[in-house]
């Protein structure tokens, strides 16, 4: 009895010391890994289809232990529109209920591209490019159960790249020409992969009109980059293109505001200023801050209508401009029961009338400058700044900031 509990707290300690001396851990991934995709240009290895084609092999590189593992490979190409994504990857939605013919897509481009995969070695394949442009080169692998995908984008030739494109959301105004477009909104395009800053540009409302319009700022969408846009200049260089209506934080130093009978500063949150009532004898518009104003004007339509003890009331348009000589404006309001002010850099004649209506790229909120929405995003406020990358892209707001962050792969090869 004594021996065989020897054996037993013999053996316990082996296995002890064995679990102890082995390596492990719950987070240790021993599936597929991809650790790189190697791309070579090759010749004379499958048909000339036109002048134009590239012959690229293809060939995988695993962890060492993966290579004797029963692992499924599959190779797609996605060709990369020069726009921003609206979503990471075509594969994402792939699954193992897709029929032949819709894996044959990933593999095949009319006037693009043809992926062949060796028979011999699922880890190697053969791509046919037959069109200048970016091509993402997925590798898919699928162990057990788990399936991961590696990545890496190759350019062919000289693709061109998309200029940025802008527009104000307004309803085409066939009533108006060019000469009936006032002001200009500023405009700021960087970007960190490249360096790229365009320094401050002006959009100038007769060029603009009601219609896209090419900032001339070519745009290489694989890069994460950044739009300010605004109303006026300051002298900051970090943040020197500001707005109308600011972020709270920038308040201090910089502000469009207005006060009734010479009391309290109020912020402008929202235009068009509304003010009602008989109790105001006097509106300040001013610039508040610290920051000295270096360019730009704020042009201001005053829409008011005065009780003329008279069947009718009395409409009256005054207009007026905010800039660095001029950083203060008092209006009247004496038997004035209501006033509309817009405000802004950027703005237009009001058809069949003859004041304007201005707005800032964040745009103003009105309804009868539109009545029945044929702006191209009515949920958007009117004036609101729009962009896209190229005549056919993805059209998406800027207001006065937009930051877009890529998610592809940061590694291009070219060929």
């Amino acid at each position: 009895m004594y021996k065989y509990k020897l054996l037993i707290l013999f053996i316990s300690i082996i296995f002890f010391v064995i679990n102890c001396s082995t390596p492990h851990s719950d987070d240790e991934d021993n599936s597929s890994k991809v650790n790189d995709i190697i791309i070579n240009e090759v010749s004379n290895k499958v048909p000339v289809e036109n002048s134009n084609q590239i012959d690229l092999e293809l060939l995988a590189i695993l962890n060492k232990e993966n290579y004797k593992q029963d692992i499924d490979y599959n190779w797609y190409v996605e060709y990369l529109k020069l726009d921003i994504e609206d979503k990471i990857s075509t594969t994402d939605n792939l699954n193992n209920d897709q029929t032949e013919e819709n894996l044959l897509i990933d593999k095949y481009l009319e006037g693009y591209y043809f992926l062949e995969t060796s028979k011999k070695n699922p880890l190697n394949a053969l791509l046919s490019v037959y069109k200048d442009g970016f091509y993402k080169v997925t590798l898919k692998t699928t162990d057990d159960g788990v399936v991961k995908e590696y990545s890496v984008v190759i350019k062919v030739g000289e693709p061109v790249l998309p200029d940025l494109y802008v527009k104000v959301n307004i309803p085409k105004m066939d009533k108006l020409s060019k000469k009936d477009f006032i002001g200009k909104f500023y405009l700021n395009f960087s970007t960190t992969g490249e360096s790229v800053n365009s320094g401050n540009i002006e959009l100038n409302a007769n060029e603009m009109a009601d219609d896209w319009f090419d900032t001339g700022i070519t745009v290489n969408p694989f890069n994460s980059f950044k739009i300010i846009a605004g109303t006026h200049i300051l002298n900051d260089a970090a943040q020197n293109i500001s707005s109308i209506i600011n972020n709270s934080d920038l308040q201090e130093y910089d502000s469009i505001g207005y006060s009734l009978n010479n009391e309290e500063f109020n912020y402008i949150t929202l235009t068009p200023l509304i003010i009602k009532g008989n109790n105001f004898h006097s509106l300040t518009l001013s610039k508040s801050g610290s920051k000295l104003w270096l360019k730009g004007n704020l042009y201001i339509s005053f829409l008011m209508w005065k009780n003329d003890n008279t069947e009718y009331d009395k409409f009256i348009y005054l207009k007026g401009e905010l800039n660095q000589n001029n950083t203060k404006i008092n209006i009247n309001l004496n038997n004035i029961y209501f006033s509309k002010i817009f405000i802004g850099s950027f703005g237009h004649k009001v058809p069949f009338n003859n004041y304007y209506v201005y707005f800032g790229p964040e745009g103003t909120n009105v309804d009868e400058l539109d009545p029945k929405n044929k702006r191209e995003y009515p949920g958007l406020p009117y004036g609101f700044l729009l962009g896209k990358l190229g005549t056919n892209g993805t059209v998406f707001p800027i207001s006065t900031e937009y930051s877009y962050e890529t998610k592809r792969i940061l590694k291009v090869l070219s060929f």
